[in-house]
């Protein structure tokens, strides 16, 4: 009897193992303190509107004597100005004929990402849930541009280029990770707060052939906004992991002005604003050391 007591209690105990795997239980323990390092690729978007104001022309062949309709001159005797389209406004004659854009249009650039990540982790059952920081280094930049040539009346064409410029330089995010344990895999959502330092560019130049119209502005800040993703990370021992991840980031949009850089201009009283949206993905591995 004793000895089929003793076969009994041997043959339990891969027995339940195997009933905590068929029921989801995690045999690894996922809880505690873990620092470790990551490298991959950001994917950041490029995308730069511009808006437009101006001052009513006053006869000296400012943006709207020459854009504009007799609504935009100050002079009640003027007339619509050599460059008007159909009795638009100022803005909307340049639009019509390619001179002005509205967006300086969109792009994406990949970029190597790297950063330290330190959380903490605790576990109920194969429940696996708790915070965690990490800091990025991301590095390059974005940059779109367009060339437009159109054909206004005489004396002739008016060819305008310009860019944008855009960089995400670091990126910091704090989020909360929860996620299912099967054994040594841990599948994870994660989501919280972003945080990063970003900075914009633009500009553009135009010409009739004779005069050239210059225009620049830039501005550099720190930007909050949300963070959303997930994960499959795997224990290799006691205490190392290894993990694979995708995050997706929004930092909103930055305003900064786009001003005149030329004292003669034919776009005198022309006034710029550009807005740009800051955003990406990130795609990365890392390995953790759990305490």
């Amino acid at each position: 009897m004793k000895k089929i007591a003793i076969v009994a209690a041997i043959c339990a105990v891969p027995l339940s193992a195997s009933a905590d795997e068929m029921y989801g239980m995690s045999a690894a323990n996922w809880g505690g303190f873990y620092v470790g390092g990551n490298a991959g690729a950001a994917v950041n978007n490029d995308r730069t509107n511009y808006g437009y104001s101006y001052l009513p022309g006053n006869g000296t062949g400012n943006f709207s004597d020459a854009f504009g309709n007799a609504a935009d001159n100050a002079a009640a005797s003027a007339s619509n100005g050599p460059l008007n389209v159909g009795g638009l406004n100022a803005v909307q004659s340049a639009m019509a004929q390619g001179i002005i854009v509205g967006s300086l249009g969109s792009s994406s650039n990949t970029v190597f990402t790297g950063g330290a990540q330190a959380g903490f982790n605790w576990q109920q059952g194969s429940l696996v849930f708790g915070p965690e920081v990490d800091l990025s280094y991301l590095g390059g930049g974005d940059r779109s541009s367009y060339t437009g040539t159109t054909t206004p009346p005489p004396p002739g064409g008016f060819t305008n280029s310009g860019f944008s410029k855009s960089s995400v330089d670091w990126l910091s995010t704090v989020r909360l990770r929860a996620g299912y344990a099967f054994d040594r895999a841990l599948v994870y959502a994660t989501g919280g707060l972003a945080v990063g330092g970003v900075k914009s560019e633009s500009g553009s130049v135009g010409t009739d052939g004779t005069v050239v119209d210059t225009f620049y502005g830039s501005k550099s800040e720190t930007r909050t906004g949300w963070t959303l993703g997930g994960g499959l990370e795997y224990a290799i021992d006691d205490h190392w992991t290894a993990r694979a991840e995708g995050l997706y980031y929004d930092l909103g949009t930055v305003n900064y002005s786009v001003a005149a850089q030329n004292g003669q201009t034919a776009a005198e009283g022309l006034s710029i604003n550009a807005n740009h949206k800051f955003d990406g993905a990130i795609f990365r591995v890392g390995l953790a050391y759990r305490f």
